[in-house]
């Protein structure tokens, strides 16, 4: 499961969220110096019976909002936010204010979460059962819900598909309003996208559609797991341009490109570098000035972290960890990456410390700030170790 996941407050100031071996989730926070806090501690929180996939946004760049499944004997099964309000941490059940009843943990619990904030507004999308439910908190106040396979009539998500998402603002007879991008994988790999714009001002409520991308693209299958997306470029009235990057059925790292049409482009094949070992998690972000990316980074792992990055004229690839000394992330490592002011990237991953005759699950910081420089978080922090387990050995 994604148990590291992190957004930039500000644009500026990364703030970092986990869970630790009890289930707790753990803040990392940049604040000239880094410091950490136990969410369900403050906010006497709801705890998951297992390590949760989690997602993270700021609303409007600044307020953290943290979502994770959960269980507990007084609330069932729910999906659960973190809200940072007024100076302090809040925990609400959203399942419960948005009116979704889900039976069982099974139904919730190894799916993914993904979320988006468009101006004020988080929208959350989650995997309930084999459908695709999107939680948003409603422009006027309140949560709703809407089944957006049931509505599309799109494909089931896979038993191990990521789910990913972008959002943005366009316009429609002169109104901001928002749109959504949402990806994953079916069960033969396929790559669909589950898109909401607002095409008129009289349609305020937008419309669902569905794209089965790599059969537009005419892309090979995926494997039914990780994918990452983004949208690059995007001024008004012009949305931004998506891009989503999988791996295929050979471990290739493949990029669908909306270009006007939907086109694929084989990075693995194109930059002649090794693939990514089986079930890596891929994770990316778009590089650029003035809150515009215009240029993908794309990170995965071999037994290191990889970038593949666009320069504006070609893709370079990069041993990230050979680069910054750091430690060898096993395979089923938890791994989450963003752009300090759009620019500066930054990589967090959970990897094992052996101390003596002990072995830690610590959280590590690969920067770049004119070199590539590796930080061992909870180390600095003295925060508690990562829940995740670990599973394959590092590369020699």
């Amino acid at each position: 499961m994604p148990n590291v996941t992190c957004f930039g407050r500000g644009g500026s100031a990364p703030r970092v969220y986990y869970s630790d071996v009890g289930n707790h989730i753990i803040e990392l926070a940049w604040v000239g110096r880094w410091i950490v806090n136990d969410l369900t501690a403050l906010t006497v929180g709801e705890i998951s019976d297992l390590p949760s996939a989690k997602a993270c946004f700021g609303v409007s760049g600044n307020d953290s909002r943290v979502y994770f499944p959960a269980v507990s004997p007084s609330l069932g099964v729910h999906v659960s936010e973190l809200a940072w309000v007024g100076g302090r941490w809040v925990q609400t059940n959203l399942t419960e204010r948005a009116g979704v009843l889900i039976p069982t943990f099974d139904a919730l619990s190894d799916k993914r979460l993904t979320c988006c904030g468009l101006g004020d507004s988080p929208h959350v999308y989650c995997a309930m059962g084999d459908h695709v439910v999107e939680l948003a908190l409603a422009p006027l106040g309140g949560w709703t819900h809407k089944d957006v396979t049931a509505i599309t009539g799109a494909p089931a998500i896979a038993p191990d598909s990521d789910l990913t998402c972008f959002g943005f603002y366009q316009t429609a007879f002169g109104f901001g309003q928002p749109g959504v991008r949402v990806y994953y994988q079916d069960r033969h790999g396929h790559v669909n996208e589950l898109a909401w714009d607002v095409e008129t001002f009289q349609d305020p409520e937008g419309n669902w559609v569905h794209n089965e991308v790599t059969a537009l693209a005419g892309a090979p299958a995926g494997d039914g797991g990780h994918l990452t997306c983004l949208g690059i470029g995007g001024v008004l009235p012009v949305p931004p341009r998506p891009r989503i990057y999988y791996l295929d059925q050979t471990q290739h790292v493949v990029e669908l490109a909306w270009v006007g049409r939907w086109i694929f482009t084989d990075l693995t094949a194109l930059t002649k570098t090794s693939p990514p070992l089986k079930d890596s998690p891929l994770t990316c972000f778009a590089a650029g000035g003035g809150g515009i990316g215009e240029a993908p980074h794309v990170y995965y792992l071999d037994g290191h972290v990889n970038e593949l990055a666009w320069d504006g004229r070609r893709w370079r690839h990069t041993d990230v960890t050979a680069l910054a000394e750091g430690p060898s992330p096993l395979l089923a490592v938890d791994m989450d990456c963003l752009g300090v002011d759009g620019l500066a990237a930054r990589v967090y991953y959970s990897a094992q410390k052996i101390v003596g005759q002990g072995v830690y699950q610590n959280i590590f910081e690969l920067a770049w700030i004119g070199r590539w420089v590796s930080n061992d978080l909870t180390e600095i922090t003295g925060a508690p170790q990562n829940s995740s387990v670990m599973t394959r050995t590092p590369r020699p």
